[in-house]
């Protein structure tokens, strides 16, 4: 009978997945040999078993044939986070009756079998994290209850069949990960009660279809590094409900169609890496729920529009490395929320907007590898959760200025390739969170502040190709963190301090071209891990034998 048949599918499962001796004799079989209700997993409704849940329990071998006879009211299956392998056998479809069955994160093989047509009640299953094989069955579009598909981290070969557009109830496609490839089948477009569609990682090829605009359900769409060409289709502007769209690393081209401005409900929108092109259009501002907004690594032109501060909910803006030009507007200010910005690697021009210094909760600044003049703004000493600030390759000149000592939570200062002077303010020494300070390939004079050797934290100093003086000063020895000191072509003079020989960890001291004297401290012996050395044009004495030990 049906009780018999199910007290043999749960004794051959818990004998072929070896199940652990002691949690088998816990589990009840023994005690209750004819009661397998009470059985380690099962739920029963009624005297017949309706769940069976084993998740997490070190579970090996190979889920056996004799599961399909399980129960024929089974409505539960979960076998997820063990390490099951081999392959899935047909006969688990035979459990007709279920609505959930997850298998994820095991190391099953194989392919799905074609017998998946006969779930027809089936709304939840995730297969994500085995290792999956050959192409994806077209009998997958009879399963005609799926709500949630899980498929990612497997190695399926070939595409999305096309009659995935059968699952009409579909409301979460994750297949992320997969390694399927192929055009996007556009009979996807019929899924109009999908919220979620993950397919990112893979080698899907081709334009997006126009039918992407019929799922007017969809909120999260992320097809990250894939091979994507041509367009972005305007029907995506149809997609009232979209929370969020990533579709970096692809080869998009064109312009970002002006369609997106209608995205009222858009929080996120990441388009990096393509071949985009055009200006920033201006309606970008009507996005007012927008808080990620990353288009970086594109052909993008023209000026970064005024409009953008009217997205007020912005906390990580990222347009670098395109070719946008003119002026940085002032109504970046307004945008209070900000957590990070990247604008570097454009042709910005004309100076830093002091409004910079409304974005209090900035952590984040890089306008690096511009062609921004004018000083730096003494309000970016407003800016107290600051950590990184990459400034470099500008035409930055005047002072640095003193207020950057207020930055104490700072661990990366990159403010080469200017045309900085006057002195290094001595409130450097305020940073003790600095990792690492560039200010090299500017013209800055005087000497290197003693305070310096309040960085404990300093890994790397890059103050070469300025125009410093004085003698190295010997609270340098207390960094015992550094790995890197470059102090060449300036014009430092006196001895090389002993102190220096503290620097265990460092790899790289360059003090060439500078005016130093006198003997090379035998203490640089103690440098174990160096790799470049250059004291190169000075006039210094003999190298010491310590040094070759």
């Amino acid at each position: 009978d049906q009780r018999a048949l199910s007290q043999y599918s749960l004794l051959t499962l818990y004998l072929s997945t070896s199940f652990e001796k002691i949690e088998f004799m816990e589990s009840g079989v023994l005690n209750d040999i004819n009661e397998e209700c009470l059985w380690y997993g099962v739920t029963c409704k009624d005297g017949t078993i309706v769940g069976l849940n084993m998740t997490s329990r070190n579970l090996t071998g190979r889920i056996p044939p004799a599961i399909g006879i399980l129960s024929s009211g089974l409505l539960s299956l979960d076998l997820n986070n063990n390490s099951l392998t081999g392959p899935l056998p047909s006969e688990i479809f035979a459990l007709t009756m279920l609505t959930t069955l997850d298998l994820s994160q095991n190391a099953i093989v194989g392919r799905i079998p074609i017998t998946i047509r006969n779930v027809t009640n089936l709304a939840t299953l995730k297969l994500s994290e085995n290792q999956f094989s050959s192409t994806l069955p077209t009998e997958i579009g009879a399963a005609a209850s799926l709500k949630t598909l899980q498929l990612s981290s497997n190695k399926f070969i070939g595409s999305i069949p096309s009659e995935i557009g059968y699952l009409s109830m579909l409301e979460e496609l994750d297949a992320a990960n997969t390694s399927l490839s192929y055009e996007l089948p556009s009979e996807i477009g019929k899924l109009s009660f999908l919220c979620g569609l993950y397919l990112q990682h893979n080698k899907i090829l081709g334009p997006l279809p126009s039918e992407l605009g019929n799922m007017s359900s969809l909120r999260s769409l992320d097809m990250v590094n894939n091979f994507l060409t041509g367009t972005l289709p305007t029907q995506m502007g149809l997609l009232s409900q979209m929370k969020s769209i990533k579709l970096d690393s692809n080869d998009f081209t064109g312009t970002v169609p002006t369609q997106f401005a209608t995205l009222s409900e858009l929080t996120s929108m990441t388009l990096s890496r393509n071949a985009l092109t055009g200006a920033i259009d201006t309606r970008l501002g009507y996005l007012d729920l927008l808080q990620n907004l990353n288009m970086h690594s594109n052909r993008l032109s023209g000026k970064i529009p005024t409009e953008i501060g009217l997205l007020v909910q912005l906390t990580s803006i990222a347009l670098n490395n395109n070719d946008l030009n003119e002026a940085i507007p002032t109504a970046i200010g307004l945008l209070t929320n900000l957590n990070s910005i990247a604008l570097d690697s454009n042709e910005l021009e004309e100076e830093i907007p002091t409004q910079i210094g409304s974005l209090v909760q900035l952590s984040s600044i890089s306008l690096s590898n511009n062609d921004l003049s004018g000083v730096i703004p003494t309000e970016i000493g407003l800016l107290t959760k600051l950590k990184s600030i990459a400034l470099d390759s500008n035409e930055l000149k005047g002072r640095i200025p003193t207020q950057i000592g207020l930055l104490v939570q700072l661990t990366s200062v990159s403010l080469g390739n200017n045309n900085l002077n006057e002195t290094i303010p001595t409130e450097i020494g305020l940073l003790n969170n600095l990792n690492s300070i560039a200010l090299d390939s500017n013209e800055l004079e005087g000497g290197i502040p003693t305070q310096i050797g309040f960085l404990k934290e300093l890994d790397a100093i890059m103050f070469n190709s300025n125009e410093l003086t004085g003698g190295i000063p010997t609270q340098i020895g207390d960094l015992t963190q550094l790995t890197k000191i470059r102090l060449s072509r300036n014009a430092l003079k006196g001895e090389i301090p002993p102190e220096i020989g503290n620097l265990v960890q460092l790899k790289t001291l360059d003090l060439s071209y500078d005016q130093l004297v006198g003997s090379i401290p035998s203490e640089i012996g103690n440098l174990v891990r160096l790799k470049i050395l250059n004291l190169s044009v000075n006039k210094l004495d003999a190298i010491p034998s310590e040094m070759g030990k």
